[in-house]
């Protein structure tokens, strides 16, 4: 359940990249937006999952993603942290 927390940013954007490799084609700037508007379909049905799973925000759920940073003791990890009120802007401002 962690993982489709990630779904959410990463959905549009990877849209977005395939509608730029598509309107690189010759007859691809009439199709470009079929890639963008699927990804933000699915980031927005992942935020209503996560909205339905979540039990109104009662949990936080995190998700760890990568070591971004280390230098000696220092670590800075790319992280995913959802809870009420991330899960109440997600699907309020977003969708």
């Amino acid at each position: 359940m962690t993982n489709i927390v990630w779904l959410v940013p990463l959905a549009p954007l990877v849209g977005l990249l395939l509608g730029v490799l598509i309107c690189l084609t010759k007859q691809g700037t009439k199709q470009a937006h079929i890639p963008t508007i699927l990804g933000l379909f699915v980031s927005a049905a992942a935020a209503l999952y996560l909205l339905a799973t979540l039990e109104g925000g009662l949990q936080v759920s995190v998700s760890q993603g990568f070591n971004w940073l280390s230098i000696g003791r220092l670590e800075i990890p790319v992280m995913a942290r959802l809870d009420g009120i991330g899960l109440a802007q997600l699907n309020v401002v977003f969708p």
